[in-house]
């Protein structure tokens, strides 16, 4: 089975591996980890006895190592060795930290709609429609009309980009939003309102 064990390094240091635990069946051995070598070895896999933490010998397959840590028969000077070796520190398992999800700033709509509100005195209900024709993320218009009448008929009364507006989705407007969107259409609004034209403004192709 897989988990992580205690290793020691060269310097006598001790760091958490993920390894292949793998059963001798001499007592005095028990559990070997079977793991990648650490950084500058000259063999790519290791087996690491598990109590202890030292590292029993090396080899260049996992599948070899299992192998040989599953049959070999060692010397009694080795045996030994391993029984006298001191336990592992112990250390605090690692748990990968959870992705943090990226969190989006919302834009405050309130001054754009104001600001809306200084040229065109917008009641509750208008409020709330531009507002839904506003983007929280970037403050201008959204990419696409709403569906929503009052918020489709500010989304196009406050459209500065003449590719977007659309024709014929504000002739079938009822009444309210179709007068409400003739109050904001009278007016020429900031080009920043929309990415694009605003883009093209800048380019000098619009």
């Amino acid at each position: 089975m897989k988990k992580e064990i205690v290793i020691l390094n060269g310097r006598g240091e001790s760091m958490r591996v993920s390894a292949l635990v793998v059963t001798h069946p001499h007592p005095t051995i028990g559990a070997v980890g079977i793991h990648k070598s650490l950084p500058g070895s000259a063999s790519t896999w290791s087996a690491t006895h598990v109590r202890s933490g030292l590292r029993i010998t090396r080899g260049d397959t996992r599948k070899s190592l299992v192998e040989e840590m599953t049959t070999r028969e060692f010397t009694d000077s080795q045996l030994a060795i391993v029984a006298a070796a001191a336990d592992a520190p112990e250390m605090e398992e690692t748990t990968p930290p959870a992705p943090q999800k990226e969190t989006r700033k919302s834009v405050d709509l309130d001054p754009i709609i104001d600001a809306v509100n200084q040229v065109v005195t917008l009641n509750d209900r208008e409020r709330k429609a531009v507002r839904d024709a506003l983007s929280s993320r970037s403050g201008r218009l959204k990419a696409s009309a709403p569906v929503e009448s009052w918020a489709k008929a500010a989304w196009n009364g406050l459209q500065p980009n003449p590719w977007k507006f659309q024709v014929a989705s504000v002739m079938f407007l009822p009444d309210g939003p179709r007068a409400f969107h003739d109050r904001l259409s009278e007016f020429k609004w900031p080009v920043a309102l929309d990415k694009d034209i605003e883009a093209l403004t800048r380019m000098g192709v619009a």
